[in-house]
């Protein structure tokens, strides 16, 4: 069978709102060839061109993917994954009433900074470092991200004592916030810094994966009971 019939069988498959990508048709032609067939496809209008190198079967009058999707999928063609922004994270978590430009949407990524179209929006991928990566979005990660995105100069603390933490949230903001800058630690909440009798937890590495607040305490704890005081 020829690269088109690949394709075209290939694409047919997908449920009609799917997206997918350039890279994952590379199995059944050159580049050159694939290109061209999917510049056929969106011209007769078969397929739908989100940005590029990323297409729906579905118009956009059908099915218009959010924003999070398309990079989500732009991201993972390549291998990568996407992380919420510090300003989104600020938003979220109450820290800034200060809205995000509407036009341009900012994630991490555990890669190289870039930018592309989607629609009238330009996404960017900002390179992070893997602390900021590490938090993942849940109410600590969002906190301690958005904490970081606004600095030492722009946060206000009177806000941030107001914030009331359980037993568990209380042990993960204290083991993540022990591994960030100087100037976020220290203007951690006081009644969540406590001490470690358990040291080789507090030596513990930063995570690399999303995984729950319990999942992260069981797993570094190596199943001892972690004891603060």
């Amino acid at each position: 069978m020829s690269t088109a019939t690949f394709i075209k069988r290939h694409i047919f498959s997908l449920p009609s709102d799917h997206l997918f990508t350039t890279r994952e048709l590379l199995q059944y032609g050159t580049r050159n060839a694939v290109d061209l067939i999917l510049f056929r496809m969106v011209r007769s209008g078969v397929i739908t061109r989100l940005t590029y190198g990323v297409f729906q079967r579905a118009p956009l009058s059908v099915s218009t993917p959010s924003i999070a999707r398309v990079a989500r999928v732009k991201a993972s063609a390549f291998g990568r994954k996407i992380f919420s922004f510090g300003s989104t994270a600020a938003v979220q978590s109450g820290l800034t009433t200060e809205e995000p430009c509407l036009n341009k949407v900012t994630f991490y990524i555990d890669g190289s900074t870039t930018s592309f179209r989607y629609g009238k929006h330009t996404i960017e991928f900002r390179s992070a470092s893997p602390r900021k990566r590490s938090l993942v979005d849940d109410r600590i990660g969002t906190l301690l991200k958005a904490l970081w995105y606004l600095g030492p100069g722009s946060i206000d603390e009177t806000r941030l004592k107001s914030f009331s933490f359980d037993r568990i949230e209380k042990r993960v903001l204290h083991a993540r916030g022990s591994q960030m800058p100087d100037w976020l630690r220290q203007i951690l909440p006081a009644q969540i810094n406590y001490k470690f009798r358990d040291y080789s937890v507090y030596g513990t590495p930063m995570i690399e994966t999303p995984e729950s607040a319990l999942g992260w305490i069981s797993r570094i704890s190596g199943g001892r009971s972690v004891v603060f005081y």
